[in-house]
């Protein structure tokens, strides 16, 4: 999936790419996991209150879309950090609710 696939290529990308020792790329890919949870909240309770998953399904990828575009400008720890955080926010919240939602319809039949 995105969420996975993501994980291991941003430790890749800092390690080779930028050369940030390995330390320091698992902590900005701790910073990626912890914001796919506060993702994974928040957009569950914005479906619950909307009452659709739909919306809040694609405003999270057009979202995720311009902040992965945006991980090439920066090339710092410090900068890396909010971009990383909002690459795993906004990537968290569609794949759980697209979990959730084939869970559900697995379970009703």
């Amino acid at each position: 999936t995105v969420d996975s696939s993501m994980f291991f290529w941003i430790v890749f990308y800092m390690t080779e790419g930028l050369k940030f020792s390995e330390s320091s790329a698992t902590l900005l890919a701790m910073a990626y996991d912890a914001a796919q949870v506060l993702g994974s909240l928040l957009s569950g309770k914005a479906s619950d209150l909307l009452g659709s998953r739909p919306p809040v399904f694609f405003v999270m990828l057009l979202a995720a879309c311009f902040c992965s575009l945006s991980i090439v400008a920066v090339s710092t720890w410090e900068a890396l950090l909010p971009v990383i955080f909002s690459i795993g926010f906004t990537t968290g919240g569609p794949c759980m609710l697209m979990h959730t939602a084939v869970a559900a319809d697995v379970g009703a039949r």
